[in-house]
């Protein structure tokens, strides 16, 4: 029998599907991301199995390097940018969460 937190997480799915199709359609990987109050991420390019266009919806405050422009992020703040350029996010100074989207490159999966 599935668990309450399956019930939670098919909830917030639900809710999430409508969202990513409306600001990035064709997406097909999800991820949702929670950030503590002291939590970053250090420079980093994202992984080449995906394709380079990232579309973040972001819940809280952040500040977010791409390349050598900085962006103080709102809340509800939609970014979109090319993830295999360098980029980082400060330190946080409370929770934040981000849901991102993205595509998955096709030569990059193996059924």
């Amino acid at each position: 029998m599935p668990t309450p937190q399956y019930f939670c997480l098919l909830h917030y799915f639900k809710l999430a599907t409508p969202l990513g199709n409306l600001i990035y359609p064709g997406w097909d990987c999800a991820l949702l991301a929670y950030y503590r109050p002291g939590a970053c991420m250090t420079e980093h390019r994202d992984h080449s199995v995906f394709e380079s266009l990232l579309v973040s919806v972001n819940i809280g405050q952040a500040t977010l390097r791409i390349d050598n422009d900085k962006y103080d992020l709102q809340d509800g703040q939609v970014i979109k940018f090319d993830s295999h350029i360098p980029h980082e996010l400060y330190p946080v100074t409370s929770d934040r969460w981000s849901l991102t989207f993205r595509r998955i490159r096709p030569q990059s999966l193996r059924f």
